[in-house]
């Protein structure tokens, strides 16, 4: 069996040896669980290169890293900002997350080590921006598939960091707002139960308007008058007229028999 042997040049076995290392950058896969596209992360930028891309634009190739309060810690998420015209949409909600500006990048990047070939030159601070677990944000999350088919995650969009978790001073105000909120509820409820009642009393029909009784005697019988249906005259306090006459209609007609005057002694029957 032949043995295949390399050149020193090719496999320099001495200047390997003598090469050093990070742990840190020893990275083991993430195995966890998957967010859902429009999911709200917050983490950090783990890692920033600056390169140029092959149409000759610059370019930040950025890892986002989920914090592990998350529920997705160790995620990482890599994005490439191309520093273009074209996508402005997608590089300036970064500088509005991160508090950089255009100057910054051009004039204030400062890196460590050599040049990677693919990667670019390794960004360690711009301007005030320390890259690492200092530099912390939020991003909202999307989901596309590489060029193998298989499904990846993507940064949407930057947003500055903003805690979820509200102080006790914050909760105690939120609850005297509730309370307010509760009381204007109690005092609407307590105006519209006086409207219905004020409609209420408005739908009642009035007593009828107090009229003259017309007392007739029929063969030593007395005979009390009918009242007068109620009519819309009625209610609204005014006598029923005849048509045709200026006088109130008489209630009710004496009975049958003798008519005699009504004296003015006798009870009103």
């Amino acid at each position: 069996m032949p043995s295949l042997k390399l050149d020193d040049e090719d496999f320099d076995v001495e200047g390997l040896e003598k090469a050093e290392y990070n742990e840190d950058d020893q990275r083991v896969p993430y195995q966890g669980p998957q967010p859902k596209k429009g999911t709200v992360l917050t983490g950090f930028l783990s890692k920033i290169w600056f390169i140029y891309n092959r149409k000759n634009d610059p370019m930040l190739k950025i890892i986002f890293e989920a914090d592990e309060d998350s529920g997705f810690g160790g995620l990482e998420i890599w994005d490439n900002l191309t520093l273009n015209k074209a996508s402005k949409f997608r590089w300036q909600p970064f500088l509005n997350a991160t508090g950089l500006t255009l100057l910054d990048i051009k004039n204030r990047m400062k890196y460590e080590g050599e040049e990677n070939a693919k990667l670019g030159w390794p960004v360690v601070k711009i301007a005030r921006l320390k890259v690492g677990e200092s530099a912390v944000i939020n991003i909202l999350t999307d989901r596309s598939k590489d060029n193998e088919g298989e499904w990846r995650n993507d940064i949407a969009k930057y947003m500055p960091y903003k805690p979820l978790d509200l102080d006790e001073d914050d909760e105690d105000e939120d609850d005297e707002e509730y309370e307010v909120e509760d009381d204007e509820e109690d005092e609407d409820e307590e105006v519209e139960e006086d409207e219905e009642d004020e409609e209420d009393e408005e739908e009642e029909e009035p007593e009828p308007a107090p009229r003259r009784k017309t007392a007739a005697r029929s063969r030593g019988t007395r005979t009390a008058a009918r009242p007068v249906a109620r009519s819309s005259a009625t209610r609204s306090g005014k006598p029923t007229r005849a048509a045709g006459s200026g006088r109130p209609k008489p209630s009710a007609k004496p009975a049958a028999g003798k008519k005699r005057r009504a004296h003015p002694d006798d009870p009103p029957f």
